[in-house]
């Protein structure tokens, strides 16, 4: 499992939480850690929110279009709370996903059938 992943899915949503709790509505300085933190979460959801919606117009397996679905859900919802937290806290953070997972990107509309679904599964794992 990658960074971004490991902090999305156990740390980054406790120390997101912890910053929603901590800093409310008020604008306060983030220390680098945090800055870098939030940027990581929002890169990661928005890959995965990509990955998902390629797969939602590539796959025809039932499954794992219920899959990317609910990916696309869960994790717009995340990337909506990072970026509540980064605008309560002054920081601006990117548009759009970073030059690694826009390769990731090109690489899953390169494949079709079975071989997309299996590669769009085995990043999940």
């Amino acid at each position: 499992m990658d960074k971004a992943r490991m902090w999305q899915r156990g740390l980054g949503a406790s120390l997101l939480a912890a910053l929603l709790a901590a800093g409310g509505a008020s604008a306060q300085a983030l220390n680098k850690g945090d800055e870098r933190l939030l940027n990581d979460l929002a890169q990661a959801n928005m890959a995965e929110v990509a990955a998902a919606r390629i797969a939602l117009q590539k796959s025809q397996n039932e499954q794992v279009r219920s899959f990317a679905q609910q990916m696309i859900d869960d994790h717009g919802k995340g990337l909506d709370a990072v970026r509540q937290v980064a605008q309560n806290k002054g920081l601006t953070l990117p548009a759009e996903p970073d030059s690694k997972q826009k390769a990731m990107a090109q690489q899953l509309q390169g494949l079709s059938g079975e071989q997309f679904d299996r590669q769009y599964l085995s990043r999940r794992a």
